[in-house]
């Protein structure tokens, strides 16, 4: 079963989206989204739900 934190990776990789480039808009150093990622910390719901926004509304321009 694929867990939220691996579907956020799988979506953010096929948008190309880089891992600094959406830290950096949510504010956040791009180790720890690397560690909520990976599972290794579990991120705040305010921290989520702003990295869904961003998926969600990204433009490949």
């Amino acid at each position: 079963m694929i867990k939220d934190r691996q579907l956020y990776n799988i979506l953010r990789r096929e948008k190309g989206i880089k891992l600094t480039q959406i830290a950096d808009v949510i504010g956040i150093s791009h180790a720890t989204l690397s560690r909520y990622e990976t599972g290794v910390r579990d991120p705040k719901q305010s921290t989520i739900q702003k990295y869904k926004d961003y998926i969600d509304n990204y433009k490949d321009i």
